[in-house]
């Protein structure tokens, strides 16, 4: 490339004395990414000439040419000699990188900028710098939940169950986005004989037991989701090991939790907590089996047995298999909205599924209750 074009000379030999020699001289134009862009065609008959390239090409959008002539003779066939052509020119500067000067960047060389002016030729524009890179060594975050809950050891959990686990990963270069990382997680159930086994994500038919959702640029976080059936009734543990694309382990130690499933539907009492109360209280309580009641009732009655409130299902708010803290607080008012006064209240629950009562589970909590009424003290 040129950064200014100047004159062309051109000479060329005839064969004879008198000649009826031409020479047709084409000057193709080219950009700066060598792309054709036109020509410029002259006819010579004197042995030399001269032309100035400045008036007719612009070296700012055509810094390249090429020359192509025809030489003629229809008179004797012996077309005259080419002498030789000279291209004037001003080229653009040169830079090369000296590495013995150090390794800074100088924004000028020789009043050249080497962000936006191209040179001449870029091969020998090589800097070789030496640099360590360091593993990256940050953990990455596992999350485990059921049925979008995160359980506690010894929970009680449905029979049919979906388990997400997510690997949340900070490194937004090495992304969790392919189906081969799967192999990233290893997912381990022990059921209630002490029978090991790993989870596959495909079975050996090729069905899907787990799915997975990869991650993306947006959000590096790998999902699994696991439809689960538990077939027997007993304490079941999962173990859930995972690490990110460099090999870091999600934490010290692995995800491990033991879970109960009892796959007959039942429900333990309810306990008020805080009890005694001055404000609201809740009710804490734990559900079985695969299927949520259709039908519950909190009946809360004064010492002599007369029904003062009555809490049903839809006042209770969501309620979901294992434990239960009720997001309904009872403030202490009767069903007309009228404040109680301070005492002994008794209260019992009453459960059922398609019109049916379902059985007592057992717990500590047993011991608080008579004949299946329990006490709780209001305070002002």
């Amino acid at each position: 490339p040129v950064s200014n074009w100047g004159e062309l000379h051109w000479k060329q030999n005839p064969l004879e004395g008198t000649s009826s020699d031409s020479t047709s001289l084409k000057i193709q134009l080219f950009d700066d990414a060598g792309i054709y862009i036109s020509s410029i065609d002259t006819l010579f008959t004197l042995h030399d000439s001269i032309i100035d390239l400045s008036l007719l090409v612009s070296a700012d959008t055509c810094p390249y040419i090429k020359l192509a002539a025809t030489y003629s003779d229809i008179s004797t066939q012996t077309p005259a000699q080419m002498d030789f052509w000279h291209v004037l020119y001003t080229p653009i500067p040169e830079a090369a990188i000296d590495a013995s000067l150090g390794y800074t960047w100088l924004p000028n060389m020789d009043s050249l900028n080497l962000t936006d002016q191209p040179e001449q030729t870029h091969i020998n524009n090589v800097l070789q710098i030496p640099f360590s890179v360091s593993a990256e060594n940050i953990n990455p975050i596992l999350d485990v939940t059921f049925n979008g809950i995160h359980i506690l050891n010894k929970d009680i959990v449905a029979p049919t169950s979906e388990i997400l686990i997510t690997l949340n990963d900070e490194n937004p270069f090495l992304i969790l986005d392919s189906d081969s990382d799967t192999s990233l997680f290893g997912i381990y159930l022990t059921d209630p004989d002490g029978i090991q086994s790993r989870v596959p994500f495909l079975d050996g038919t090729g069905n899907t037991v787990m799915h997975w959702i990869p991650g993306d640029e947006n959000q590096n976080k790998f999902k699994i989701i696991y439809p689960a059936y538990f077939e027997k009734s007993g304490v079941y543990s999962i173990l859930v090991q995972g690490e990110d694309k460099s090999g870091n382990l999600s934490g010290d130690f692995d995800y491990k939790v033991d879970f109960e499933v009892i796959h007959e539907s039942m429900i333990t009492q309810l306990m008020n907590y805080p009890n005694p109360f001055s404000t609201s209280t809740r009710f804490v309580f734990t559900l079985t089996g695969d299927r949520i009641p259709d039908d519950v009732l909190i009946q809360i009655m004064t010492i002599s047995g007369r029904v003062v409130r009555e809490i049903n299902e839809s006042e209770l708010g969501t309620i979901q298999i294992g434990r239960n803290i009720s997001e309904f607080a009872w403030d202490g008012r009767d069903n007309f909205g009228d404040q109680l006064a301070n005492g002994v209240y008794l209260y019992r629950v009453k459960a059922k599924i398609d019109g049916v009562d379902i059985n007592l589970l057992e717990s500590g909590a047993d011991k608080y209750f008579h004949k299946g009424l329990g006490k709780m003290y209001l305070l002002r």
